[in-house]
């Protein structure tokens, strides 16, 4: 009955002759149904409303339409539908509709246009019992000519069905407008696009994950982590998600059930290097070379500044399963600018970072971390229903984890303000005073002023950023006689600071200047308005590696020539 059914409309509408001139319109809203009927986010099981808007056509009333809808009938479902106010008051209203599973209207350019009559007299349907699709068919009817305004509003059910399911739109493939109840002259109808409504039920609704990455607020927006799912079956790639601000994520349709995936953790390569300038510095080293200091005569450690599996992970940077001499030679190289722990393969847009189950990475001791033999695969099962699924993500030589995943039994580190880095709650702050200049020379000096608040720093550094078009850095000046000061200076960017590498002369005080900075000017110093930038690459450490809070008066020294004034 079906296939006579259809073949009879398209070789009636083929031969049906033409108005000429401006049609009756019929749209389709909303394109996107993002709430239920109540207004809410839908879940499976909720009812979603689209609705058809007539628009009138002068010397051709309309009474009737003849409707065809495709959807997906294991997924959503036609209930019922209700006329609007395009139906004059007291007119009588009824609608039939035919349901024909299994059907559906193989779409091309032909029959997917903005006119009713050219879908039509394209139509071809296909049919298949396992489709999953239905057509329904609806003469909808009013004993009276319509009038601008709602056509009619027609409601679905969102059907119970197992998560991760490929949801589909439903589609609106013609309106056969006529004059009469049931028929009568025959319009063409214009049906403005799109001719689909997507059903957006709240990503929860159809999740297969439920996920999580503990994001780091050190990382900038070029360097935030992004998650890949691989088959672990077949190696192939898919779904690849970047998580939202606060690290939550959700896939459903990108993956399947029951199925095994290897997750991985990604960067982009370019950001590596920036990554690693800011995520290694004095306090990391001071605590590995303090770690390591202090072992005992069988080798072991005392764990006295490196408590966790994770922080000797983030320490070994050579990968050879412990934290000898070479790990703390290379992230001094690495906290002072002088060489980088790694860099990216050639031609490698991403770098994978080691990455983890939240309960792994919490739970490593200083032992068991030794025994893992994969630190960059998540290998996790989906289900049929959502499951909940938390990862952290290490960066290499960050143990004190400023810009990797923070474990949930540390300490809680946080940040006073825009001026510091983030500290040990538990420790007192360094507060770093740093004055504007007023030029009346070609050579000015800027004093680092510290006061340390009784706390006994082993590490401190500072990165300036200067217009390298009108300053030159000539040199820096250290009050520090035994301790190892260093400077990095590249394109108008300095990084410098100072460690105590014996950890034997702690330096502690009020009103000190550990630096003064001596710089040039390339023209008159007389006539010079410009500024030194402080950037956030700050860090000061006690001896054990704890980093302190670091709080600057200023982010920027201004630096005015006398004849500006």
């Amino acid at each position: 009955m079906i296939k006579k059914l259809l073949f009879f409309v398209t070789l009636f509408t083929i031969f049906v002759t033409h108005s000429y001139g401006q049609n009756p319109e019929l749209k389709l809203i909303p394109n996107v149904a993002g709430t239920n009927i109540n207004g809410g986010a839908i879940k499976k099981g909720d009812t979603v409303q689209v609705s058809l808007v007539y628009k009138a056509a002068v010397g051709k009333p309309v009474r009737s339409f003849y409707l065809d809808f495709q959807h997906q009938m294991s997924a959503i479902n036609m209930i019922d539908l209700t006329f609007g106010n395009a139906v004059p008051q007291g007119a009588q209203t009824s609608y039939q509709n035919q349901y024909y599973p299994g059907y559906f209207l193989n779409r091309t350019a032909q029959n997917t246009t903005e006119s009713s009559q050219t879908n039509t007299n394209n139509l071809s349907y296909g049919y298949s019992a396992t489709s999953g699709k239905a057509i329904n068919r609806i003469w909808a009817v009013s004993s009276a000519d319509l009038v601008d305004g709602t056509f009619c509003n027609i409601r679905f059910r969102v059907e119970q069905v197992a998560a991760g399911f490929a949801y589909d739109s439903i589609y609106y493939n013609f309106a056969q407008a006529y004059s009469g109840n049931y028929g009568g002259t025959y319009y063409d109808t214009r049906m403005p696009k799109p001719n689909s409504a997507w059903v957006g039920l709240t990503p929860v609704a159809n999740a297969l994950v439920n996920g999580e990455l503990k994001l780091s607020t050190g990382l900038t927006g070029g360097q935030q982590p992004r998650l890949v799912f691989v088959d672990s079956a077949t190696n192939i790639l898919r779904a690849t998600v970047t998580p939202a601000a606060n690290g939550s994520f959700t896939l459903g349709s990108e993956l399947l059930p029951n199925t095994a995936y290897k997750i991985y953790v990604n960067v982009v390569s370019d950001s590596i290097p920036a990554m690693l300038n800011k995520a290694i510095t004095v306090s990391d080293y001071t605590a590995a070379v303090s770690e390591f200091m202090k072992q005992n005569l069988d080798g072991t450690f005392t764990n006295s500044n490196i408590a966790s599996g994770i922080g000797y992970m983030a320490a070994d940077v050579n990968n050879n399963r412990t934290l000898d001499g070479g790990d703390v030679t290379a992230l001094f190289a690495q906290a002072v600018g002088a060489d980088t722990i790694f860099t990216p393969i050639p031609g490698q847009t991403l770098t994978n970072l080691p990455a983890f189950l939240t309960e792994t990475y919490d739970s490593l001791s200083s032992t068991s971390w030794k025994a893992v033999t994969d630190k960059y695969t998540v290998n996790f099962r989906t289900s049929n229903v959502a499951k909940p699924l938390s990862i952290c993500y290490l960066v290499p030589g960050d143990i004190n984890r400023s810009h990797s995943s923070i474990r949930t039994q540390a300490q809680t580190v946080t940040t006073f303000s825009t001026f510091v880095n983030t500290p040990n709650d538990n420790l007192p702050d360094v507060d770093v005073s740093l004055n504007n200049l007023t030029l009346t020379s070609d050579e000015f000096t800027i004093p680092v002023n510290v006061n340390t608040n009784g706390a006994n720093l082993s590490g401190l550094q500072f990165e300036f950023v200067y217009d390298p078009t009108k300053v030159k850095f000539e040199s820096i000046k250290a009050d520090m006689p035994t301790w190892l000061v260093f400077v990095n200076n590249h394109d108008g960017r300095i990084k410098f600071g100072a460690v105590d590498r014996e950890l034997k002369t702690p330096y502690t005080g009020k009103d000190l200047t550990p630096f003064k900075l001596v710089f040039s000017t390339l023209k008159s110093g007389l006539d010079i308005n410009s500024a030194i930038k402080i950037t956030s690459n700050l860090d000061a450490s006690d001896n054990k590696g704890n980093q302190l809070g670091v709080k600057l008066n200023t982010t920027t020294i201004k630096l005015t020539g006398y004849n500006n004034f």
